[in-house]
């Protein structure tokens, strides 16, 4: 081997090293991010660029697939189908050993096993690849996979959402010479300083515009635009700034990386086992409740925060030693190792692979062909969701109690307007404010030190100031619990909300609501009441932090208590449907948990002037507790698939009505709850805000 050599292959050791470790990393801190936020902008900066340059280099290698006689060798295709079915298998495995529920369904890639079979697909279609010349291939490509993020049976069925949108870099990989790239990145000093900034401005990018964040669904290239929620007709300027940006921080590291053999080229080297071995540990930890354990310490030592670090740079180097951890592998890559198929037939495998592999993928996610410009990932959406409008186009309704006078709350830094006489000002986030007047798509408002108007779809109201005939049992709500496990919400409590009332001038729960969800809300209480019923309320919004401090204690004792699991787990249940995020609803106002009571006396309308009316009534037999997070409370036996709603589970009376009249109201209820009920069209309509660091309380 000469010097010249040498160099070319340890600079693709060193590359495939670096990222290697930053899978490693990335696949290790995600189940602690919730835990502790820097991981949250570690993740999201190393997805920017880290598998599309893998997929690169892996395009790259694949150049000596068709042999210079024009025969095709499909032996890596088997390989590698064979190391997919190991690795997808051992996943499965391990659950069982765990006493999990195990359903195998190799055909759907839910888990990070997803490269080894888009792999295969990729060398299957290079004999077609071959044929396109390099810029209609390329530009093809990109076309595709902007365009493919529409559909909503794009997933994990045959990982087709991968294999597309990771394609265009296996492509231009495939077409560059490795020789000629090293040659291309050898450059000045300078050029490595610039290489370094940028890659350093990626890195601290989420944590100066934590608004990045929202686009985390985007980069694993899993899912379709429905994961941007209202900003899913966008989603291909999304994901095309995402290739932009790939392509500038891929050639940013290739500046950096070493010339010459190192300690680490080895490691480099054997990336295949690396990959293998450390999902397999990975998911042993988590079966072993290594998250909750680390989230428990965490509240006692700031150092928790080193632990999933050091697992995954410990793992990344143990499981590169060969033997032991590289023997299955390399035993799998020697088997057939001579086995190839004649170029012509290797064209027409190629070519039904590229037809059928995307029909396979649709028929068997079972989804309509449609296209999707919107989400709710959690919940049925409803039949006909309404286009983004502004304010003024909201269905003209008018509250029981005016508008004028409510207490508002602002959900964001807002700049108000000098309006009707007043000078303006600046509203701070979760700052309260009284609406004077108005004016549809305007709010002249008041606040302490400031007024002026402002736009509703950037407030929320206080839901008891305008529709004064609810039964409001905020500050009696039982606690969420799952089965027999108490459920902890962090610091923050209902009682937070509870305070004297501006406008009743008494002591009330605060119900802060978008204006689009106080409306529905109006039109399912008015329903209720002609029937003799009326809608209980026992929360609506509450801060981010208390929504994760519940679905981090949902998560310990789910790993902790037997009963949990198995109250959660069946007929098609698992935990993701039951645990509450950061992604929830909850910060913005648009969700509600409500049951219903039987009036013990007529509620006569109210006046202004008059007192809030305390509602009497009885509640309903319900299907469980409200706050309850088990499959005791799910609304519909199964559940539903993205718009394939389930059959509806057996309900009490009380329910049918409770879910009958938020429905009718356009509310729709949570499938895992029957007591939580959100309003899609609110997301919409509200005008987008950071809503992460909002806090409301209710004046004392």
């Amino acid at each position: 081997m000469t010097s010249a050599a040498h160099g070319r292959i340890a600079y693709f050791d060193n590359l495939k090293y670096i990222l290697i470790v930053l899978v490693v990393v990335g696949h290790f801190i995600d189940p602690f991010s919730k835990i502790f936020g820097v991981y949250q902008g570690l993740f999201f900066s190393i997805y920017l660029f880290h598998m599309p340059l893998f997929v690169l280099v892996t395009g790259m290698f694949a150049r000596g697939l068709i042999r210079s006689d024009g025969r095709f060798r499909i032996a890596r295709v088997l390989q590698f189908l064979l190391l997919y079915v190991l690795l997808y298998s051992g996943i499965y495995v391990l659950e069982y050993l765990a006493g999990k529920p195990v359903v195998f369904t190799p055909w759907s890639v839910a888990n990070a096993s997803w490269y080894l079979l888009a792999a295969a697909i990729w060398y299957l279609l290079v004999p077609l690849a071959a044929r396109i010349p390099l810029i209609p291939g390329l530009v093809g490509s990109v076309v595709l996979a902007l365009a493919v993020g529409y559909l909503p049976f794009v997933g994990d069925v045959m990982t087709i959402s991968r294999v597309i949108c990771f394609a265009p870099f296996f492509l231009l990989g495939y077409r560059l010479e490795p020789e000629a790239l090293q040659r291309f990145f050898d450059r000045s000093i300078g050029w490595k300083i610039a290489a370094a900034a940028l890659l350093a401005g990626a890195f601290a990018a989420p944590f100066l515009w934590p608004r990045l964040l929202k686009l985390r669904g985007l980069l694993s290239a899993r899912n379709s635009y429905e994961v941007l929620d209202h900003f899913a007709a966008a989603g291909a300027g999304f994901r095309a700034v995402w290739y932009l940006s790939a392509v500038i921080l891929g050639a940013s590291l290739l500046l950096l990386v070493p010339r010459g053999y190192h300690w680490f080229s080895t490691v480099g080297q054997r990336t295949l086992q690396i990959y293998m071995w450390h999902l397999w540990s990975l998911r042993a930890l988590a079966l072993i409740a290594l998250v909750p354990l680390t989230a428990m310490w965490a509240s006692a030592s700031p150092l928790a925060v080193v632990v999933p670090l050091a697992f995954a740079l410990g793992a990344a180097h143990l499981f590169a030693l060969r033997p032991p951890f590289g023997l299955v592998s390399e035993r799998i890559l020697s088997w057939g190792r001579g086995w190839t198929i004649s170029g012509p037939a290797a064209f027409r495998l190629a070519l039904a692979t590229a037809v059928l592999l995307p029909t396979a993928a649709w028929a068997l996610s079972g989804q309509p062909l449609t296209l999707t410009t919107s989400a709710s990932p959690a919940s049925t959406p409803p039949a006909s969701p309404p286009s983004r409008r502004p304010a003024s186009e909201l269905d003209a309704l008018t509250f029981d109690a005016p508008l004028a006078g409510a207490t508002g709350f602002a959900t964001s830094r807002i700049r108000l307007t000098p309006a009707a006489g007043l000078p303006g000002g600046t509203l701070q986030a979760g700052e309260p404010f009284t609406i004077r007047a108005d004016q549809g798509d305007t709010w002249i408002v008041v606040a302490k030190s400031s007024g002026g108007a402002l736009d509703p779809r950037a407030a929320l109201i206080n839901l008891a100031d305008v529709v004064p005939s609810l039964v409001l049992s905020v500050e009696t709500a039982p606690s969420y619990r799952s089965g027999t496990a108490i459920l902890d919400q962090g610091t923050w409590s209902d009682a937070d909300l509870v305070g004297i009332n501006a406008r009743f001038a008494t002591r009330l729960p605060t119900v802060p609501v978008s204006l689009a969800t106080a409306q529905k809300v109006q039109l399912a209480q008015r329903a209720a009441l002609a029937e003799g019923n009326t809608l209980i309320v026992y929360g609506s919004w509450r801060p981010e932090a208390a929504q994760q401090a519940l679905a981090e204690s949902l998560v310990a004792a789910y790993d902790a208590q037997p009963g949990v699991r198995e109250g959660i787990d069946g007929d098609g249940w698992d935990l993701a449907w039951f645990l509450p995020s950061a992604a929830d609803s909850a910060p913005y106002g648009d969700r509600l948990e409500l049951s219903l009571g039987k009036l013990s006396q007529t509620v006569r309308p109210w006046t202004p002037g008059e007192p809030y009316r305390s509602t009497q009534a009885d509640e309903y037999a319900m299907p469980s507790s409200v706050r309850e997070m088990s499959r005791a409370a799910v609304s519909t036996i199964n559940p539903p698939g993205p718009q394939q709603p389930a059959a509806s589970a057996p309900l009490t009376e009380g329910a049918r009505r409770l879910i009958g009249y938020c429905r009718g109201a356009g509310l729709s209820v949570s499938p895992s709850a029957w007591w939580l009920f959100e309003d899609h069209q609110a997301r919409s309509w509200q005008r987008p805000a950071d809503v992460s660091g909002l806090m409301i309380t209710a004046p004392r």
